[in-house]
């Protein structure tokens, strides 16, 4: 599947649809019979135009569609979700000593699962070279640092508080937009973060089981998520999605080896790991491996379908569907309850809500200032034409 460079931005939108009307007008000023002038309007009545539901690539090439859209989305926000309650499972219930082995399992996956695909034709990517290392940096390096802080976190901490604080991607995402992208901020938006931000507050200084190295942990997973959504959409434009993963996941298995081979420890407590011989660990234990490998796939295909701030809005989003089931105890059964950090957390996913709305409407808002404008020209166009035919009719 070939990569392509997405543009959503108003000023491409409002250049083609302006050359359609200047091209209907310069026919008009040229054309003076009846017979043209009919041809003209029947012409434009027929003339196809872009859908709006659709991002017209840069380039004129592929072209998305709602659905296309929001199957992106839905299938990243129920990949996230499952992912991580296998995690929390594998890593909390069963008690199993590294995350890295984890990291690891998903990675080995992700690399027997594309060669097979590439082996029987089902897909394809160029080989790798050392220029397309090179080209991908630094994303292989960001996703093992994500990879393996998020892991951490997720065995250290509650759900709850752990969705509640990776919601700092989300002013991340937003400042990386305005300050690389040059795209403006919405008072909506500017609100709706800081309600996100002050319940995530509330709730980390509530928070019974605080755990500092967890926190640190999850801190660092949220600066790379969104270094990786940012920097992967471009990245996206010039290779494959195939491409990317195969490449994050040859370049991430030598250093998750290593990092577990520099802790005699860790590796003493794998090989005596109680659990390997129990068929539901080891079901969980492969869940978690491949879902790794389609997690990672649909994060890098709604980055390039929606941009990575719809994956930080999908990711926030569905959280809330695991916060609620962590603090009922379904995942983990680590949450330990009070008030003020109940009432922070609920703060927090109002916020994140809120923040989602926003930039749907402000999405639409946008859209709808660039084509109104455009549709009452061409109202105006066949308004004229018919004017015209029937004073014509009238002589």
């Amino acid at each position: 599947m070939a990569a392509t460079k997405i543009t959503t931005s108003n000023e491409s939108l409002l250049s083609d649809n302006t050359t359609t009307s200047n091209e209907s007008a310069s026919l008009l000023l040229r054309t003076n019979t009846p017979s043209s002038r009919n041809s003209i309007s029947s012409s434009i009545r027929h003339t196809p135009t872009k859908n709006n539901n659709e991002i017209v690539s840069k380039d004129g090439g592929e072209q998305y569609s709602s659905f296309t859209k929001l199957s992106a989305a839905f299938s990243y926000g129920i990949t996230s979700i499952a992912i991580q309650l296998v995690n929390k499972i594998t890593l909390t219930t069963y008690e199993f000593p590294s995350a890295n082995a984890v990291a690891l399992a998903q990675c080995v996956f992700v690399v027997v699962a594309l060669s097979l695909g590439k082996a029987f034709g089902y897909i394809q990517y160029p080989s790798i070279t050392y220029a397309s290392i090179k080209a991908v940096m630094p994303l292989p390096l960001i996703q093992i640092l994500n990879v393996s802080c998020g892991l951490f976190g997720t065995k250290a901490i509650s759900i709850p508080m752990f969705t509640t604080l990776r919601r700092i991607s989300v002013p991340l995402t937003l400042l990386s937009e305005v300050y690389l992208l040059k795209l403006p901020v919405s008072r909506r938006v500017k609100l709706s973060v800081a309600l996100l931000m002050a319940g995530a507050v509330v709730a980390a200084m509530n928070d019974l089981s605080f755990d500092a190295t967890g926190y640190a942990a999850i801190f660092t997973s949220a600066v790379a998520t969104t270094a990786y959504g940012t920097l992967s959409k471009v990245k996206l434009s010039s290779m494959t999605k195939w491409e990317v993963l195969y490449i994050n996941s040859i370049v991430s298995i030598p250093f998750f080896s290593l990092l577990l081979n520099l802790n005699r420890n860790t590796m003493s407590q794998l090989y005596d790991f109680p659990s390997w011989s129990d068929p539901w660990f080891l079901l969980f234990f492969l869940m978690t491996s491949c879902l790794g490998f389609w997690l990672n796939f649909f994060i890098l295909f709604n980055t390039q379908v929606n941009g990575p701030l719809s994956t930080t809005v999908v990711g926030t989003t569905k959280n809330i569907f695991t916060t609620y089931a962590g603090m009922l105890g379904s995942i983990g059964g680590d949450y330990v309850f009070s008030w003020p950090n109940f009432i922070g957390l609920n703060v927090s996913m109002g916020g994140a809500l809120c923040y989602s709305a926003a930039k749907i409407l402000e999405q639409r808002t946008t859209r709808n200032d660039v084509l109104l404008p455009i549709m009452a020209n061409e109202n105006s166009s066949s308004t004229s034409l018919v004017d015209t035919n029937k004073k014509e009719s009238r002589e």
